[in-house]
């Protein structure tokens, strides 16, 4: 089996930065990623993506061709009112 690390940003590049560089350290399978600012984040990816890291992201975008720029999946709050509301 897999286990989550979970870490936050809080909007800050920076804090990005050293957790998509501690995933790297840590060999993660993937990462999936709010990304923190739209052009801010691009670093960060391109690291992610340099190590063979698949990188999924969630409730934004980044400004780069190339690199993944959206994904389709839903927003916390919104899986968790499914999830409410399914059972």
């Amino acid at each position: 089996g897999y286990t989550a690390n979970v870490g936050a940003s809080k909007g800050d590049t920076n804090t990005e930065s050293n957790l998509i560089d501690t995933a790297i350290t840590n060999r993660s399978v993937a990462i999936i990623l709010d990304p923190a600012n739209a052009s801010g984040s691009v670093g960060a990816v391109k690291k992610a993506i340099a190590a063979n890291i698949p990188v999924i992201l969630v409730n934004a975008e980044i400004n780069q061709d190339g690199l993944p720029r959206r994904s389709s999946f839903p927003t916390t709050h919104r899986a968790r009112r499914s999830a409410r509301s399914s059972g």
